[in-house]
């Protein structure tokens, strides 16, 4: 583009970056990165929300909360997309106390947070079976007014299970109808295998029972070969 005369612009630059990133040349990315700003083409929000993804698809949290901080500093406002992508990563790497922080910040910054937001969390703390946790921020998500999603309960559901208590599980199933969210497949599926796998057979055959009155119907990814072995 220079040797024909056509001066490489931030959507030029942004599209290259966002492309190195993509496939983890995250080096090579960041060496653009301050490429365009010795040229005085000033990074904008996109420009580092790509950087600070493709950081955190390498497990380099620390780096992207310097670029994070580099870009609060240079008055470029971070959207929603790119504090998920910094809560996800720090959630992963087991930093859930400064995760929780995340939400008030976005929203000093009139950032409201999201559902994809909350379920980072929700899903950090369902790994580590602090489920009561884990149920306060659905309870946060259903106070401020967002949609919860199948998504988000049936990784309650799950983690109930793997607490092993069943019954708040089969709670959380039942309250999705009053939350307006459709059961899909997922969600039998993982309810009916949890339910073999604790032996509670009638239960399994019931809910598969309302599985296919509810006209979902029951796919390869499971069987009911935990139930009959029992």
């Amino acid at each position: 583009m220079e040797e024909r005369g056509c001066k490489p612009n931030i959507v030029s630059y942004n599209t290259i970056i966002d492309g190195l990133c993509e496939d983890t040349l995250i080096d090579v990315g960041l060496k653009l990165f301050s490429e365009m700003i010795s040229k005085d083409i000033a990074p904008d929000v996109v420009t580092y929300t790509s950087l600070i993804d493709g950081l955190c698809k390498l497990g380099q949290w620390q780096e992207a909360t310097r670029l994070l901080e580099q870009m609060l500093s240079k008055s470029v406002s971070p959207d929603v997309i790119t504090f998920n992508i910094f809560v996800d990563t720090i959630c992963k790497a087991g930093m859930v106390v400064k995760a929780k922080s995340v939400p008030d910040m976005m929203m000093q910054r009139h950032i409201e947070p999201d559902t994809v937001t909350y379920c980072s969390l929700m899903d950090d703390y369902c790994m580590r079976g602090e489920m009561d946790k884990a149920k306060e921020v659905i309870d946060l998500i259903i106070s401020k007014g967002s949609m919860v999603d199948g998504h988000s309960c049936n990784m309650l559901i799950n983690g109930y299970f793997k607490a092993k208590t069943i019954d708040q599980a089969t709670k959380i199933f039942k309250e999705m109808h009053s939350l307006e969210v459709v059961p899909d497949t997922i969600t039998f599926n993982t309810l009916i295998d949890d339910l073999c796998k604790a032996g509670r057979i009638e239960d399994a055959e019931q809910l598969l029972s309302k599985m296919q009155s509810c006209g979902q119907l029951p796919d390869d990814s499971w069987t009911l070969s935990p139930c009959l072995d029992n």
